[in-house]
């Protein structure tokens, strides 16, 4: 019975350590993989640039300043000294109430140019292409600007450009040919002018040239006159006429 008790724990210690010897030995765990593990990459997005929008600045018209003409009331007092044909030209003689300066006009629809006369003062001399004669009334517009836009004064004068006596003009006209340059008129003015027209005219014939010294009186004074009579014509005889 002592024999068995000692003998009973050796063969349990025999038995363990059998049992032991069945474990799984570290070399028969499962190796670690051998294999290399590449790392995958990473798509990387491209980013898209972003356009930046700048401002820009907005540019506004500016506004231009408009000068605008003092008007030039001078045309209100105007009156038409006289007129004369040179060539292919017409000219008029304005006295204008201080008028110093270039204007533009129209004479019945015709262009024309008024400059100061250099040798008199508040005078416009007006110049158009045109040759105007045998009309004793025309219409006259005078502008400030080259395009004839700015409209100073409109109005009709009487510009003695006729030959023989026209009627209903209120003037006194020699009864024989004559022209504009034939034509003399007052310089002066006076608010009585053609009033009490009265006129003294002879008529005087050379061989067959006719020819008449008529001047003409207002209340004013003198005021026109025409004169055809040539400066040395010879012998002459007194008509009643020049024209039938």
């Amino acid at each position: 019975m002592k024999i068995f008790k000692i003998f009973l724990p050796v063969v349990a210690g025999l038995l363990l350590l059998s049992a032991c010897s069945t474990m799984v030995s570290p070399s028969d765990k499962p190796s670690a993989l051998t294999g290399t593990i590449e790392p995958t990459e990473t798509e990387q997005l491209e980013s898209t640039p972003t356009m930046t929008v700048t401002p820009t600045k907005t540019v506004f018209p500016t506004k231009t300043a408009t000068v605008t003409p003092t008007p030039f009331m001078g045309f209100q007092d105007a009156r038409l000294v006289k007129a004369w044909n040179r060539g292919q030209e017409t000219i008029f003689d304005f006295e204008v109430p201080g008028a110093n300066s270039k204007f533009y006009g129209k004479v019945d629809g015709h262009a024309m140019v008024c400059e100061p006369d250099p040798e008199k003062s508040d005078h416009l001399i007006c110049v158009t292409d045109q040759y105007l004669f045998g009309k004793l009334y025309m219409e006259f517009n005078f502008f400030a600007d080259e395009k004839m836009e700015n409209l100073l004064y409109g109005g009709e004068f009487n510009t003695g450009l006729v030959a023989g006596n026209e009627p209903d003009d209120g003037l006194i006209w020699p009864k024989a040919s004559f022209t504009a340059s034939d034509i003399i008129w007052s310089p002066s003015w006076c608010p009585q002018r053609g009033q009490n027209l009265t006129c003294e005219t002879e008529y005087r014939l050379y061989g067959d040239l006719c020819t008449t010294g008529h001047t003409c009186y207002d209340a004013c004074g003198w005021y026109y006159s025409v004169d055809t009579i040539p400066a040395d014509g010879g012998a002459f005889v007194f008509v009643e006429s020049c024209l039938p």
